[in-house]
């Protein structure tokens, strides 16, 4: 969850005419945006949120509210601060999935027993769970993921130095095996968070990207970002083009919005790795939701997003109009009700 504490004291807010799929709110210092809406408006959220007792949208936006109090059936806040993007102004994205539109959301199951951290992994794990701030600074650091690190690397990641043996190990066909079996059956959350880094070590995998991608549907949060940290990493470090037809299907759950938190780094992940044309009918067929609606939205980098992946798969040029990226989408559904 990303708590919007800094819109608190904001004041004199004035709601702007809402685009399609989309509603802003403008104050001094930020410019709030909910993307995705589309049966609801904004009155109708802060008149629910009133009805139940929660702060005002202004006040206390996050997405544990709009999930848990207003039922939405998943949402994400994401804040950007000082982005010339966005002219410096604070800019609060929040994106959302209706509560009718629940059945597009599919997280994996949860699993409820207790088990033990691998004795394997548990000196990474008990360095990453104690310095968690520096472990995530690290994992989104390339240098991190270098054999020898230089002194400054060390003496700046000295606290999670287990955690960079674990990543910088060899690791086997053996030990890929087991990581996938873990993040698909082991209910210890450590163990799993640990799977991610050693699935990251793989790259030259193809079921390597598919099983972090699929564990971004974790229902437990801290498995679902590790996944989607390990992926934009391996994206940087190691783009190649990698064959997502075996998990179309579990993509496609991702597309229409589980996890909205992750929804940025797939796309952004299968741009990197070259999503095959082949796939967006799979992809976006009768669907497109969010897509549509951060392409229509004032969220500049989201939109960025929406649009190098829609290229990819349209094969139009990034400079495309919205409007003829949405024909392109329109034209998926017209086969499709053929």
């Amino acid at each position: 969850m990303r708590k919007l504490s800094l819109v608190a004291a904001f004041a004199a807010v004035t709601v702007v005419a809402p685009l399609p799929a989309q509603a802003v709110i403008q104050t001094p210092k930020a410019t709030i945006e909910i993307i995705g809406l589309s049966r609801w408006t904004m009155k109708m959220v802060e008149d629910s949120l009133a009805k139940y007792g929660a702060d005002s949208l202004t006040a206390h936006a996050c997405a544990a509210i709009l999930r848990q109090r207003l039922h939405f059936a998943d949402a994400s806040v994401n804040v950007f601060t000082n982005f010339p993007e966005y002219k410096f102004k604070n800019y609060v994205a929040i994106t959302v999935v209706e509560p009718q539109d629940s059945a597009r959301i599919r997280y994996k199951p949860e699993l409820r027993d207790s088990l033990p951290v691998r004795a394997e992994w548990a000196e990474a794990y008990a360095a990453f769970k104690a310095n968690y701030e520096p472990a995530e600074h690290a994992l989104q650091t390339l240098s991190f993921y270098q054999a020898t690190l230089s002194s400054a690397d060390s003496a700046r990641f000295a606290k999670v130095e287990p955690l960079h043996r674990l990543i910088v190990a060899k690791h086997d066909a053996a030990e890929l095996a087991s990581a996938i079996h873990t993040l698909d059956t082991d209910a210890s959350v450590p163990n799993r968070v640990m799977a991610v880094f050693v699935l990251s070590t793989f790259p030259d995998h193809d079921v390597a990207w598919w099983t972090l991608m699929d564990a971004q549907r974790d229902p437990t949060g801290i498995v679902a970002g590790m996944s989607s940290t390990a992926l934009t990493m391996m994206s940087r470090r190691a783009p190649r083009t990698v064959d997502w037809r075996p998990m179309a299907d579990r993509l496609r759950y991702m597309i229409d919005g589980t996890n909205l938190f992750a929804f940025g780094p797939t796309l952004a992940v299968l741009d990197a790795t070259n999503v095959d044309r082949s796939l967006a009918s799979t992809l976006l067929r009768g669907g497109a939701t969010i897509i549509r609606a951060r392409l229509q939205s004032g969220d500049v980098l989201g939109k960025r997003q929406a649009v190098s992946f829609l290229s990819k798969l349209s094969g139009l040029p990034a400079t495309s109009s919205d409007a003829d990226f949405l024909k392109w989408l329109d034209g998926l559904n017209a086969v499709s009700s053929r």
